[in-house]
Order: C-alpha cells, then sequence, then structure tokens
C-alpha cells in the first residue's frame, strides 16, 4: 500500500549548531536547502554503485565462461598477471588515470572495462530518478506512496520501493552481462543462468509485492507468495522456450559454437529473465522498444559489434524502457 501523504505533515529540518554560538540554532528547512541538490547528491550516490557493479560485471563476463571464480581472486592484468592496485580499481577513474594501459607492463586495457562501467552506473541513476524519487510513478500500479524525492524514500526509507528497485537494477545487470557474453561471442553459461534464475526467484518469495506491477488480474493488488511465483513462472515461459528452441536448432546444424547461435540462446535468456520480473504482459508491452533497438542495429553496417550482440542488446533497451515507462506504455497499449 501507498504510504500517506499525511504520515510526514511537518517537514524535516537540517539543524547546524555554529562553534561559539551557544544556544543559538540554524534552522533550514529541506525546501530551503532544495531537494533538487538532495536528489542529484543521492542520484549521483547510486551512480557509483552502479559502477561498482558495472566492474563486477565485467569480471563475471570474462571469468565465468572460463570456469573462474569471480569472488576468491583478485584483478589481474591479463598480459603480465600482476594484481591490480586498489586504487587502480577505482570504476571509470582508474581506467582514465592509467591512460587504457596496465601500470606494471604498459599493455592497453580495453575501454570496454570503463564503457560497461558508464552505462551501468547511468542505468542505477536513471531509475533512482525514474522510479525511487518518483515515488514509483514509474510502475504499472504505482506510484507506492505520495511522497517524492530522495530525502522521504531514501533517506527515511520505504522499502517496498527500494526493493523494487533492487529488483529492477538486478534485472539490468543482469542483461548487461549477456550482452557482453554474446559480444564475445560466447553463450551464457548454465552456472550464469542458474545463478540469475535463482537470484529472481529468491526475490520473488522474499518480496512478492513487487510482482504486484506483473499480475494479469486487476484484482489482485498483493501478490502471495504462490501469485507471485506463477507469474514469474509464466513470464518465463516465452523465453525458455526460445532457448530451447534456440539450441535444439543449433544442434541439428552442428553449430552450438558458432556466434550467431550463440547470440539467439543468449537473447531468449534476456527474454526469459526479463519476463520473470515484467510478466507476461509486460514482455509483451517491452516489445515495442525491443523492436525499434533491433531496427536501429540492423541499420548500423559496417559495425561487427552492434551486429554481433543486436538481439540481446535490443531486449536490454526494452528491459529500460520497459521499466522506466512501465504504467504509460501499459495505459497507451492496454486501455
Amino acid at each position: 500500500m501507498a504510504r500517506p501523504a499525511s504520515s510526514c505533515t511537518q517537514k524535516p529540518t537540517l539543524q547546524f549548531s555554529w562553534p561559539g554560538s551557544g544556544k543559538q540554532t540554524c534552522h533550514v528547512f529541506i525546501t530551503q536547502v532544495g531537494p533538487q541538490l538532495i536528489d542529484l547528491i543521492t542520484a549521483l550516490w547510486f551512480g557509483f554503485v552502479g559502477a561498482c557493479v558495472g566492474s563486477f560485471l565485467n569480471v563475471v563476463a570474462y571469468r565465468m565462461p572460463l570456469g573462474l571464480s569471480v569472488v576468491w581472486q583478485p584483478s589481474r592484468c591479463p598480459n603480465c598477471k600482476r594484481p591490480i592496485r586498489p586504487y587502480d580499481n577505482v570504476p571509470i577513474l582508474g581506467w582514465l588515470w592509467l591512460r587504457g594501459r596496465c601500470r606494471d607492463c604498459q599493455a592497453p586495457i580495453s575501454p570496454r572495462y570503463a564503457v560497461v562501467e558508464t552505462v551501468v552506473g547511468a542505468v542505477f541513476f536513471l531509475l533512482a530518478y525514474g522510479e525511487v524519487f518518483s515515488g514509483g510513478l514509474n510502475l504499472h500500479r504505482g506510484p507506492l506512496t505520495d511522497l517524492t524525492g530522495a530525502w522521504h524514500t531514501v533517506w527515511n526509507p520505504y522499502w517496498p520501493l527500494l526493493v523494487t528497485y533492487a529488483v529492477h537494477v538486478t534485472l539490468m545487470a543482469l542483461l548487461t552481462v549477456l550482452v557482453l557474453f554474446s559480444l564475445d561471442e560466447m553463450s551464457a553459461p548454465r552456472r550464469f543462468i542458474g545463478v540469475a534464475v535463482a537470484l529472481l526467484a529468491g526475490a520473488a518469495i522474499a518480496a512478492p509485492g513487487v510482482w504486484r506491477h506483473a499480475v494479469l488480474a486487476p484484482g489482485v493488488d498483493e501478490p502471495q507468495l504462490a501469485g507471485a511465483l506463477v507469474v514469474l513462472a509464466l513470464g518465463a515461459a516465452p523465453g525458455a522456450s526460445l532457448a530451447w528452441m534456440s539450441r535444439r536448432r543449433a544442434a541439428k546444424r552442428s553449430a552450438l559454437k558458432s556466434p550467431a547461435a550463440a547470440e539467439q540462446f543468449n537473447a531468449a535468456i534476456a527474454v526469459m529473465l526479463l519476463g520473470m520480473v515484467v510478466g507476461l504482459r509486460g514482455l509483451a508491452t517491452a516489445t515495442l522498444p525491443g523492436l525499434a533497438a533491433l531496427a536501429l542495429f540492423a541499420a548500423q553496417r559496417g559495425r561487427s559489434g552492434a551486429r554481433r550482440a543486436a538481439l540481446s542488446a535490443a531486449v536490454w533497451i526494452a528491459a529500460l524502457v520497459q521499466i522506466l515507462f512501465w504504467r504509460p506504455l501499459i495505459d497507451w497499449l492496454w486501455s
């Protein structure tokens, strides 16, 4: 249920005691400090967390297909094998001040690492504004609360909204790894698929209320555990079917390890994960921005990277658009 605005009728204040002022206290209302500044600082903090997550996703995309640990082994230069220093491992900035080269052997470091960190950080930043600070206005059955802004939703945490945000950024992180797999012309390992499904299923078990926005039945506001799992399973079915058909078709052609087969399989897994979060109706709604993105990638002639990961990248874009504009898209296409 949405938290009513009346629960915070008195605006909280920031209090500063100046040295030597004795009992004199300066009361600064939040409205005078500027809620926009608080929002910006908070969104930048979310963006930094997202950049750190992006750094970890680079590790997952590189190590998991090789069967390496993504947790216990420290980051090393692929060329000289020397450990990367902690101050060189700062997201985005580390690549910039090293000028894209290893500090020890001067071997070039792919700009992809910094690009992924920037993109994931931007996603966390955008969803902070579009979902958290708006009180969940973007959601199908939003808003979750009448109170808006970082002060009322983050610093005075409204947990249903923050948990919903956590599920959505987790989805975007998983889809990002699938795009990286496609760029490397590798199929998503079974271990990654298992972890991804377990994460989303665990979220549905721990917080079934997040799936209220994906429920097809109009009279169900707060699905119970069974309802959330049903929505999750039904949403996963189309993508899982596509993944099975993709594998079967590639096996008949003896092309399981071909780049095209890997891309089709990764895109199908991306559709499955998206469906697990947004449900069947959200998946159908996301088709429109997905097709638009796919047409854009198809027009990029001569750019092998854009074409190589076109399908999974199109699902990534469709997912972001669906989450940011969930409510208006549903109202427009299903009203």
